[in-house]
C-alpha cells in the first residue's frame, strides 16, 4: 500500500493521465519508458500481476530500453509461474545492466530452479552471494527482500545439491494431473476427498487474488466434473480456502479471512452442509484461533483433532503447525506446537494427519527439499514427532508443492504442484515406506429410537480385549475412528436416560464400517437390558484392504 500511494502521489505532478489509468483495469498506453515502468509498479504493488505483465510487455515494444523493465518482468513472471520466461527476462536485464539488482540474481534462480535449470540456479544463487559486497542499484531499496534471500540462500544450494542423486531411470510412478475439469490457469490447491472418494473440495485463487473453494463431483467414467462454488455463506468477495473434509465427510473445516466474526486476520470454521446446499458455518470455539493467521485445518479420525498452520508468536520463525485437542465442553483447548521435528524457521503449512494419528504429512520451505517448497511427512513416536523426511522425486518437484489428501488405502496421493506453471492438482502412488499403518474407518450415527433426533455427546466405550477407547457424538450426532484392522471390538454405549440393546457383527467394506445406533429412552423401554454390539472387521494377510 506504500508503495502504491507513493508512486501515485508522483504521479499527480508528473502524468496526471496515468493516475487515471491506475483507476481502471487497463494498461497505460505511452511512448515514455519511464511512465510505463512506473504504471507497471502500480499493478504490481497491488498484485494484478496479469495487468503487470502486460504493461511491461508494452514497455519492452518501446525505445530506451533498460535494465529495470527486464528485472521487472522476470519478478511478475516469476509470480506467474511463467519459470523459463522468467529466467529469460532476468538473463536480458544482466546483459543490459550486471548490476541492476542483487536480489534479482536470487529470484533468477528461483526461476531456474523452477524450471528445472539446477545447474544454471546454482550458478545465479552463487553469484547473488558474491554480490554481498560489491556496489549495485536498489540496494537500499531492495534491502528487505536481500535479507530474506540470505536466509534462503543455503537451502537453495542444498536443494541443487539433492538433484545430482536424482536417477529418474528408477521411478516406477510419475505423477499426473487430475482428470476432468478441475484444473485450470489459476491456482488450484488444498485438495480433499470425502469417504466415499466420489467429491472433491479444493481451493481456487481466482485472477483478481480472491480465494474460494469449489466442489467437484467425479463422474462414473473416474473423471472430476466441473466445479461449482459453494454457497453464497462461504463464496464472499473475502478469502476462503484450505478446506479439509473430516473422515466421516458430513462436515469440513476451512480458514476463512477477516469475517465479521473473526478473532484475526484468518480463522479456522467448521461447516455442516446440509441436504438442501444451504452451509451452517461458524468459527471453531475456545482457544484454537489466535488473533493471528490460522488456517489450514486437518481433522484427525476421531475428529477430537484439528492439526493447522499458524503465524502466532512463540513458534520457531515463519508459519508453524500446531495441533488442539477437543475439550469434554465440545471448545478446543490450548494449541501446543508440533516441535523441532516438525517446524523450522521457514514456513510449514498444509497439514494433514493420516487416518493411523500418528503419520503427518506437510509442506516445508524450511527443511532440505527439491524446489520452492517440498512435501514431508513425519511419525509420533512416544509422543514426540520426529524428524521430517523428505517425500523424494517425483511427488516433490523443483517448482513448489502445496496441501495433500491420501485415499482410504493409503496408497494414493493427491497434492497440488506448480511444475506445470501454475498450482494444479496432481495424484500418484504413495511409496510403501511413506504409507500409515492399514486402519479400518469406523463411523455412524446415534439418535434416539422415538424422535428420529440425533444425540449429542453420547458415551461410546470401544474395547479390544483389554484396552479401550472413549469416543463422543458431536453435535449432529455423528462419530468416528480409526482401528487397527484383524480384531474384533465392542462398542458400549452410555448415555443418560437411554440403553442400548442391539448386537450385530460386521464385515468391513473397503476398511469402512458403517454404524446408526437408534438409543431407546428409558421411559418408553419395556424391558432392561443391555447387550454388546461386535464389529469384527479382516484384513487378508499382508495387505491393507479388507
Amino acid at each position: 500500500m506504500d508503495l502504491i500511494l507513493r508512486i501515485s502521489a508522483c504521479l499527480v505532478i508528473v502524468a496526471s493521465p496515468l493516475f487515471a489509468f491506475s483507476q481502471q483495469n487497463a494498461i497505460y498506453y505511452t511512448r515514455d519508458v519511464r511512465a510505463s515502468i512506473q504504471a507497471a509498479e502500480v499493478f504490481m504493488g497491488r498484485q494484478d500481476w496479469e495487468l503487470a505483465l502486460k504493461q511491461l510487455k508494452h514497455t519492452t515494444r518501446l525505445k530506451g530500453k533498460m535494465a529495470v523493465t527486464y528485472r521487472l518482468l522476470g519478478k511478475v513472471q516469476l509470480e506467474l509461474g511463467q519459470f523459463a520466461d522468467a529466467a529469460e527476462s532476468y538473463a536480458q536485464s544482466f546483459q543490459l545492466d550486471p548490476l541492476v539488482s542483487r536480489a534479482a540474481y536470487f529470484e533468477c534462480g528461483e526461476a531456474l530452479l523452477a524450471a528445472g535449470q539446477t545447474e544454471k540456479a546454482l550458478d545465479s544463487y552463487n553469484r547473488f552471494d558474491a554480490m554481498r559486497n560489491e556496489r549495485y542499484a536498489n540496494k537500499t531499496k531492495e534491502a528487505a527482500s536481500e535479507r530474506l534471500f540470505d536466509e534462503l540462500l543455503q537451502r537453495r544450494i542444498s536443494s541443487c545439491g539433492l538433484w545430482q542423486e536424482v536417477d529418474s531411470q528408477r521411478i516406477p510412478h510419475w505423477p499426473t494431473e487430475l482428470e476432468g475439469q478441475v484444473n485450470t490457469r489459476v491456482d488450484e490447491y488444498m485438495p480433499s476427498i470425502d469417504q466415499t472418494g466420489n467429491w472433491l473440495i479444493f481451493t481456487r485463487q481466482e485472477s483478481n487474488g480472491d480465494e474460494n473453494i469449489y466442489r467437484s463431483r467425479k463422474s462414473e467414467q473416474g473423471k472430476w466434473g466441473y466445479p461449482r462454488p459453494l454457497s453464497e455463506e462461504v463464496h464472499t468477495p473475502l478469502n476462503e480456502g484450505m478446506a479439509k473434509y473430516a473422515p466421516l465427510g458430513h462436515y469440513f473445516l476451512f480458514a476463512g479471512c477477516r469475517r465479521s466474526d473473526s478473532e484475526g486476520s484468518c480463522d479456522v470454521y467448521k461447516s455442516f452442509l446440509n441436504n438442501d446446499d444451504e452451509l451452517d458455518i461458524y468459527p471453531l470455539p475456545g482457544q484454537l484461533n489466535s488473533p493471528y493467521w490460522d488456517s489450514q485445518p486437518s481433522v484427525s479420525c476421531d475428529g477430537r483433532s484439528v492439526y493447522f498452520s499458524s503465524l502466532r508468536p512463540g513458534g520457531y520463525g515463519g508459519a508453524d503447525i500446531y495441533v488442539s485437542h477437543q475439550l469434554p465442553d465440545g471448545s478446543w483447548g490450548s494449541p501446543r506446537n508440533l516441535g523441532a521435528g516438525v517446524n523450522t524457521p521457514g514456513d510449514e503449512e498444509g497439514p494433514y494427519i493420516s487416518r493411523d494419528g500418528t503419520t503427518l504429512f506437510f509442506a516445508s520451505d524450511g527443511h532440505t527439499g527439491y524446489g520452492l517448497n517440498d512435501l514431508f511427512i513425519s511419525r509420533l513416536e512416544d509422543g514426540t514427532w520426529q524428524g521430517a523426511r523428505n517425500l523424494g522425486f517425483p511427488i516433490n518437484s523443483a517448482a513448489r508443492e502445496l496441501g495433500v489428501h491420501l485415499d482410504a488405502n493409503n496408497q494414493t496421493i493427491v497434492f497440488a504442484s506448480s511444475r506445470g506453471g501454475n498450482m494444479n492438482i496432481w495424484e500418484t502412488v504413495l511409496p510403501e515406506n511413506f504409507r500409515p499403518a492399514a486402519t479400518c474407518q469406523i463411523h455412524g450415527e446415534v439418535f434416539d429410537h422415538s424422535s428420529g433426533e440425533p444425540l449429542s455427546g453420547v458415551s461410546i466405550l470401544v474395547k479390544n480385549d483389554e484396552e479401550g477407547t472413549i469416543l463422543y457424538t458431536d453435535e449432529r450426532g455423528f462419530f468416528s475412528a480409526c482401528l487397527p484392522g484383524q480384531r474384533g471390538y465392542s462398542f458400549q454405549i452410555d448415555h443418560p436416560g437411554y440403553e442400548y440393546s442391539v448386537s450385530a457383527e460386521y464385515l468391513g467394506a473397503q476398511g469402512i464400517a458403517d454404524m446408526q445406533i437408534a438409543l431407546h429412552p428409558l421411559s418408553t423401554a419395556r424391558q432392561t437390558h443391555i447387550r454388546e454390539r461386535k464389529v469384527q472387521v479382516f484384513f487378508p494377510t499382508d495387505s491393507s484392504e479388507p
